[in-house]
């Protein structure tokens, strides 16, 4: 089976509307799955902006429906090419609302793409556009503000909802700053967790795993003379499917960076500064993937 990539822009008809989109997706999601395709739907103020992977003849009858569908007003090809392997591997379909999404994230790919203050110029370049879409993508990953029109529980209940039987947990807080490890001690102490440890880089926590052992582990990626990621790795290599679930809090929203957590199993991430709201939402949604002891 040989793998394509393809990649569009059109416009959005004005008289759709929100009921429309979830629709959009909702069907979407199912057709694609039966199809083996998987992508990435970014919507961008007037236009649609799409990644789709999977096999070439599926992609190609696809596109021919985009084409003929009313929805979409002057779809333009931006790129079709044959693929080792996907990038957008998380979903059949994932719908994201551009102007929902964390703001701090949203500057960052306007300075890098360019475009005006509040919006975004999708590149003709087929490379730039693969990596506009990745970066979004990436970022996801990194930022639970950004809107999910998926039909699954909303990041506003899950920040609200109490983590179930968090007294029974054992959570790890590594971080090289003081200050900000205090405040999230004292946000865990807020939600009802009671078994807390702390360390200040990645060679303090190995010694305070053995210590505790914790269930959960929320730690930074930027600290010396041990980082983060060598922090998960050494983990995995010691404990394999033992190890501990892990949050990464992070600033820091490269492409490679965030490439390599995944490849460690990393369960989620919070961007900095770390907020009450970000640190519930994500908890609850590690803590629900698995039975504590």
């Amino acid at each position: 089976m040989k793998l394509h990539r393809l990649i569009y822009v059109s416009d959005k008809r004005e008289y759709l509307g929100l009921a429309d989109l979830q629709d959009i997706l909702a069907k979407s999601e199912k057709n694609n799955a039966e199809l083996g395709i998987t992508g990435l739907l970014v919507i961008l103020d007037k236009k649609f902006f799409q990644v789709l992977e999977g096999p070439s003849t599926a992609l190609n009858t696809l596109y021919e429906k985009i084409m003929r569908d009313l929805r979409h007003k002057n779809p333009k090809l931006l790129s079709y090419a044959p693929i080792h392997e996907r990038h957008f591997t998380e979903w059949s379909m994932k719908g994201i609302n551009w102007s929902n999404m964390n703001e701090q994230v949203t500057s960052l790919l306007i300075k890098k793409y360019g475009a005006s203050e509040k919006s975004i110029a999708i590149p003709d370049d087929p490379w730039l556009a693969f990596s506009l879409l990745y970066d979004i993508y990436c970022n996801i990953h990194l930022s639970e503000w950004a809107e999910s029109t998926t039909l699954q529980e909303s990041a506003a209940a899950l920040s609200e909802k109490m983590v179930a039987n968090c007294e029974r947990y054992r959570v790890l807080v590594v971080e090289d700053d003081a200050v900000v490890r205090r405040i999230i001690l004292k946000m865990l102490q807020q939600m009802g967790f009671r078994y807390l440890g702390e360390a200040d880089n990645g060679a303090s926590a190995l010694q305070e795993v053995d210590k505790l052992p914790p269930d959960l582990i929320i730690c930074d990626i930027d600290m010396k003379p041990m980082d983060g990621l060598s922090f998960l790795q050494v983990l995995r290599k010691s404990r394999g499917a033992d190890c501990p679930k892990f949050i990464f809090i992070t600033g820091q929203t490269e492409v490679t960076i965030v490439n390599r957590a995944h490849e460690l199993g990393v369960d989620a991430f919070i961007i900095k500064p770390v907020k009450a709201t970000q640190l519930r939402y994500q908890i609850n949604h590690v803590v629900s993937r698995f039975n504590a002891v």
